[in-house]
């Protein structure tokens, strides 16, 4: 099962939720592989919801095995996704880099990088020439309007991150291009889910009051820019970084 299938990461999100929605209201007949770590809750929802399209696979992407755990479940179920969606990420939170805890930027390394470059190894195994623009697959990785413009103070670990992200973005256009993968980002600016539960609500209101457009972006938003790069239209478009800002960030 390839062709119609399609891998969400960090599926119990709440953008892995709105997009799980769109691509299944988009094509009936399409195959969801919804990863998820602790969010069940929501995943089972959306299965009731959404029935067969869904199919849940648990992992925690925190860890080397655990990834490959994970990815072994793929294998069991002979489940060869045609595009890969990667979300996962821990709440975010602002601290200065001189206290910044070392010990959770190697976790989040690992979910937010190191599991992503282990599954797209097993995805992108042996990839050859897409036969047309239907076939081709398509990879499209969630970053932050922090790789855009000038960061933002006391998110050093996680500017980090994301530019490693981008880096990997840009490097798997170039070499997998030609066989026709697709890799592509989307850079939103502060987006209203609960990964900004440990954000100071002062933060968030100051976002919202500075965005041009008078407000925050939504889970929805992102979603709709996600699903348009897994599209026949966004054919042309690869090792893009899209900013999703309302205008914030340009």
């Amino acid at each position: 099962m390839s062709d119609d299938t399609i891998l969400i990461t960090g599926a119990s999100s709440d953008i892995g939720v709105a997009l799980a929605r769109r691509l299944a209201a988009d094509d009936t007949r399409r195959r969801l592989i919804c990863h998820y770590n602790t969010g069940r809750a929501r995943i089972d929802q959306l299965h009731r919801d959404l029935g067969a399209s869904i199919m849940p696979i648990q992992g925690d992407l925190s860890s080397p095995p655990g990834a490959e755990a994970f990815i072994e479940a793929m294998r069991r179920s002979s489940l060869v996704p045609r595009s890969v969606v990667h979300l996962p990420a821990s709440k975010l939170r602002y601290e200065r880099f001189g206290k910044a805890d070392l010990s959770l930027l190697e976790a989040e390394w690992q979910i937010q990088l190191g599991s992503l470059i282990a599954i797209l190894r097993h995805c992108l195994a042996g990839q050859k020439h897409a036969a047309d623009e239907r076939s081709r697959r398509r990879v499209v990785i969630a970053l932050s309007s922090v790789t855009l413009g000038v960061p933002p103070k006391y998110l050093s670990m996680y500017t980090m991150i994301k530019y490693a992200q981008l880096g990997l973005v840009r490097a798997l256009a170039t070499e997998y291009g030609e066989l026709g993968v697709s890799v592509n980002a989307v850079s939103p600016s502060m987006v209203e889910t609960q990964l900004l539960s440990e954000v100071p609500r002062q933060i968030v209101e100051i976002s919202q009051s500075q965005n041009p457009m008078g407000r925050n972006a939504t889970a929805d938003d992102v979603a709709g820019v996600i699903q348009f790069l897994l599209s026949p239209e966004a054919g042309f478009i690869n090792g893009a970084n899209l900013p999703v800002t309302g205008g914030s960030v340009l």
